[in-house]
């Protein structure tokens, strides 16, 4: 791969079980013995040659089987110097790397639209301002603009600053246009003396805006912050804000408060209610502290932030505290509404989730210290549930058929309860007098196809079962052969067959082999 793509700068060459290709290939063996001849490259921050898998099994300097690369997770690969082979490698997270003085901190510089253009992006202006202010002379650019546009920025902002700072893009070094003074080595100690990142286009994707914040943060002489330079609104900002809240645990909790004290205020916050997180991590250029003002701004950004996506489930948890609080109850019914929003809905999807295992772990605990009570929660949904449920068979004549993430009148996500109840029957989580009360209101460990022509036929054959349900087992099975015999496709040409027989196999189980009436001791 290295001779052929020949790049000229490398953060980290990992040569994995080197010795089982040493015997075969001339060429590998030149890559790890000669790398400094073989390949022109004009820096290497650290080689690791390793004789085992990486990925399985610890192996000798790796503090964890598998590598974690910068922009990947929120680790760190860093490399010591010394070591059986060669530098030994490890993974350290962003904290300790702060704590340990090998990276700084970053601040994010959300920008202004430009004026008089539709644009989000930055101009020469802007990045000169920054300059004299903060400092900076090399930024790293993210960009999905064309490249013509890059080029006719960096020229300007070069103009403005006397050449005293430019962007620099990894494309300059491998295999891209470089400088014709600076060259491949020239660009390349750009590229690592750069201390602030710039996401430029709509079309940037967070994990390359997190491997570019890894560069630019590690610490160099004299460096107090990194600077992630992004549009204050858009594609861009998202993906910068989700790349710093990645990098930094401290701004993803912060953010995460204030979604949730948005959501329980519903309203856009005021400086003052911001955590003071992000009050500190947001550096206001001159050109937005004039258009806004230096505290306006901030929390104008905040909350085009908090507004994203990814922040909305924290939003309606400030609802549910909001609700708790306006109510002083820890009962959220199906039909609760605060500041206009169903927030009682919400909180029945979010119980549905948990109780399939969709919902993660922190939402869960979460949920917990929030006053949630799974198992009040259950029992309360339950209940609801199966009332709900016997209003829909009677408002269609006896049908029990459920589609998929069907909703009631009032809201109860009828479909996932449908859905979530029977997954529980047929792993055994339910206990004997639900069963009996599932069984009573003509709901089975097994949903009805949707083909209404087909439900016809497994309408009969549940009346068949339930009537011959209680009989002794050697009729049972009997029954149910003949019902196997009567709908499968080898013998049935019908158009209904297959969901007859698919039926059948789901309740199989529930008629011939689970006890009934149930005990409790049955479960």
């Amino acid at each position: 791969a290295m001779f052929r793509t020949k790049p000229t700068v490398i953060d980290l060459a990992i040569f994995e079980t080197a010795h089982a290709a040493l015997g075969a290939d001339d060429v590998v063996k030149d890559v790890i013995f000669e790398w400094d001849r073989k390949i022109r490259l004009t820096r290497l921050h650290s080689l690791f040659i390793s004789e085992k898998p990486l990925e399985g099994e610890s192996v000798k300097g790796i503090e964890q089987a598998t590598v974690k690369v910068p922009g990947v997770t929120s680790f760190r690969v860093v490399a010591n110097e010394g070591g059986v082979g060669g530098p030994e490698v490890f993974s350290i997270s962003p904290e300790q790397c702060r704590t340990r003085g090998i990276t700084v901190p970053v601040r994010i510089v959300p920008l202004a639209r430009r004026k008089g253009k539709g644009g989000t992006g930055a101009s020469a202006v802007d990045l000169a301002q920054l300059h004299a202010s903060l400092g900076i002379t090399a930024i790293h650019v993210v960009s999905s603009s064309d490249p013509e546009e890059t080029a006719k920025l960096n020229a300007e902002l070069k103009r403005l600053t006397k050449d005293k700072c430019r962007l620099v893009h990894p494309g300059d070094i491998n295999g891209g246009q470089q400088d014709e003074q600076e060259g491949e080595v020239g660009a390349a100690n750009l590229l690592q003396s750069a201390t602030a990142v710039l996401v430029e286009g709509d079309n940037v994707e967070h994990p390359e805006v997190l491997q570019a914040l890894s560069r630019v943060a590690v610490k160099k002489q004299g460096q107090q912050f990194a600077y992630l330079i992004v549009p204050a609104i858009g594609t861009g900002a998202s993906a910068g804000w989700h790349a710093l809240s990645e990098y930094d645990a401290s701004v993803q909790e912060a953010l995460a408060q204030a979604a949730e004290t948005h959501g329980s205020l519903n309203q856009d916050l005021s400086f003052d209610e911001l955590p003071k997180r992000l009050q500190q991590v947001i550096v206001v250029t001159e050109g937005a502290a004039r258009l806004a003002g230096e505290r306006p701004w901030i929390a104008a950004v905040v909350n085009i932030a908090i507004a994203l996506p990814r922040y909305e489930w924290d939003v309606w948890y400030g609802r549910l505290k909001a609700y708790k609080e306006e109510h002083d109850t820890e009962d959220v019914p199906v039909t609760a509404m605060i500041h206009g929003e169903a927030v009682g809905e919400w909180m029945a999807r979010q119980f549905l989730e948990w109780r399939w295992g969709g919902l993660d772990k922190h939402k869960q605990e979460r949920l917990l210290v929030g006053g949630v009570s799974l198992e009040e929660e259950y029992s309360k949904n339950f209940a609801v549930g199966l009332m709900e449920f016997e209003r829909h068979t009677d408002a269609q004549e006896g049908d029990t058929f459920v589609k998929d993430g069907e909703f009631t009148q009032n809201g109860f996500p009828l479909g996932s309860w449908a859905l979530s109840t029977r997954a529980a029957w047929n792993r055994g989580k339910l206990g004997a007098d639900q069963k009996v009360l599932l069984y009573s209101s003509g709901f089975l460990p097994v949903a009805h196809p949707a083909k209404a022509h087909s439900r016809t036929h497994t309408l009969r054959i549940e009346v068949e079962l339930r009537t011959t349900r209680e009989m002794a087992l050697r009729e049972r099975e009997d029954t149910f052969r003949n019902l196997v015999l009567r709908y499968h496709p080898s013998r049935q040409r019908g158009k209904y067959s297959d969901d007859c027989t698919l039926f059948l196999a789901g309740l199989r189980a529930w008629y011939l082999e689970e006890e009934w009436p149930p005990t409790e001791t049955s479960r």
